[in-house]
Formats: C-alpha cells, structure tokens, sequence
C-alpha cells in the first residue's frame, strides 16, 4: 500500500497511510508526495486520494465500484481497465488544472486591463453616450448664441443706429433669443432619446446613432429657420423695409414674401432631414431581418 508525504501549516510530515490522510482531513489542495511522483502534487490529482474529499471525484464508471461487482475469475481483465480508467481520468484531471492556470493567468491585469474599454465599445455605448453629450454641448451652444449676437451688436454700435433700426434690432435679438431657447430644450430632450436608439451589443449600434443625429440635427436647423426667418422677416418688413438689404446677410430676403418663404423652407428641411434619417433606419431593420433569416434557417 502506498504511502504519502504531505504539507501542511508549511510543514512537510508522513509517511501516511491512505486511511492517516483521511484522519488528517486533508483538502484538496494540500500538497501531497509518494514514490513515483516527479513533484508535490495536490491530493485532488491524485486518483487514489479522491474517495477522501466530498463530494466524491471519482466518476460513477470508477474502476473500484466495477472491481467489486466483477466476478473472480474477471479480476485480471478488471486491473488493466483499472490502470486504464486511472491513466485517462489524471490526464482529464492534468487538462483541467491546465486550463484553470491558464485562464487564471489571462484573468491578470496585463490582458485584461482595458476589458471594461472594450465591453464600452462591444455594447455600443461608445457610440450612443459621446453623441448624448455631444447634444448636450450643442444645446448649451444655443443659450450662449443670443449672447455672442448681442456682444456683436455692441460692439458695431447699434445704439447709435436711427431709432426704427434700434426697435428692429432689439426685437430681432428677442427672436435669436427665443430661438436659442427652443433650440436648447430641442436638443437637451434628444440627448436622452439617443441612448435609446439601439440596444446593448446590438449587431448595428452605430448608424441608429447617426440616423438619430441627421434627424435631430434637421428638426434644430428647420425650426430655427421658422422661428428666425418668420420673425425678423416680419420686422424687417414693418420697420425697415427701405433698408431690407442690411438683414441679408442674417437671411435671404424676399419682400413681404419672406414671411410664407422662410418658414415653408423650414418645414421642408424639417421633412428632408427626417426622410433621410428613416432611409438610414430602413437599411438597419433590413440588416436585422436578414440577420434573423439567415440565423433561423
């Protein structure tokens, strides 16, 4: 009967008995030595060892449990299945402990340092959170707009400017202000939505992402069209009619007619915008259900 050397507390004792070792309570990781061995090995390598831990790691078919039911005269042919089902289960044990070192090594933070980067961009968030706050940029943008437009009029003296002009002006300002106004609640409220545009590890996260962009971008540059170019083209056409030509630059100018014109180009950009945000949607619901198609069949 064999006998075993083992380490426990950092202190290496035996000969043992297997019975000794079971006394011992021995774990499955404690290190255990027998002649024939070429190192320490754990007790839960070791085939003869594996009755003494719970629950037992000795397969069903073990060699033992068949010894038993086997008739006498069988008992020849049973040893070599014995030696057999030993040589194959510590190789199955020897493939198991190399693949839990290997997998404990590639848990190290040399490869996994960037994982969390890499479940950012696999889930697609990469794509939906920089464009939230790209949204939420843009709308803070709009509240500092009106600002910037009443710092160039100061600066090119609209004070000073004939009186209708100074009415005009002010009330064309009122208007970028409330356009800038609309225009950051626009785009703050779609910082949101575009989070919800696609799933996490959706097979297509990106271009939803840009769809969702086009079409917000389209309904911001149309109502600020409507809002603006009703607005000051109605004062230009009330106060300063005779000198229509200095909003030109601000907006095209086309008379009286201006106030259906501009807004009407608004809606249309509004409807272009969004049309062409549906057809970048359509291409990724086709995607999708070919993808399904394939998969299912």
């Amino acid at each position: 009967m064999k006998e075993y050397y083992v380490v426990m507390n950092d202190e290496r004792s035996g000969p043992y008995s297997i019975e000794d070792l079971a006394a011992l309570h021995i774990t499955c990781d404690t290190l255990v030595w027998t002649k024939g061995f070429p190192d320490w090995q754990q007790a839960s390598e070791v085939y003869e060892l594996a009755t003494l831990f719970h629950p037992p790691l000795i397969p069903a078919h073990s060699p033992a449990s068949r010894h038993e039911e086997d008739d006498d005269d069988e008992v020849d042919d049973d040893e070599e299945d014995d030696d057999e089902d030993i040589r194959q289960w510590s190789h199955s044990r020897r493939s198991r402990t190399y693949r839990h070192h290997q997998e404990k090594a590639t848990d190290s933070a040399f490869f996994t340092l960037i994982k969390p980067y890499l479940q950012f961009i696999d889930k697609g968030q990469i794509y939906r959170k920089p464009f939230s706050w790209l949204y939420k940029l843009i709308a803070g943008l709009n509240l500092l707009l009106p600002l910037v437009i009443l710092y160039q009029g100061i600066e090119n003296d609209v004070l000073n400017f004939p009186s209708k002009m100074i009415v005009a002006s002010f009330l064309s300002w009122l208007v970028f202000a409330f356009a800038g106004w609309i225009s950051f609640q626009l785009w703050w409220d779609r910082s949101d939505k575009v989070l919800q545009t696609s799933e996490d590890n959706a097979d297509f996260p990106a271009t939803p992402v840009i769809a969702h962009f086009i079409q917000t971008f389209g309904e911001w540059l149309g109502t600020y069209v409507v809002v603006v170019g009703f607005f000051v083209s109605l004062f230009t056409a009330l106060f300063l009619s005779d000198e229509a030509d200095l909003f030109g630059e601000i907006i095209p100018y086309f008379g009286a007619a201006s106030i259906i014109v501009i807004p009407l180009a608004g809606f249309l950009i509004i409807i272009f915008f969004r049309l062409l945000a549906e057809q970048i949607r359509a291409l990724v619901t086709i995607a999708n259900n070919t993808k399904k198609t394939n998969t299912g069949s």
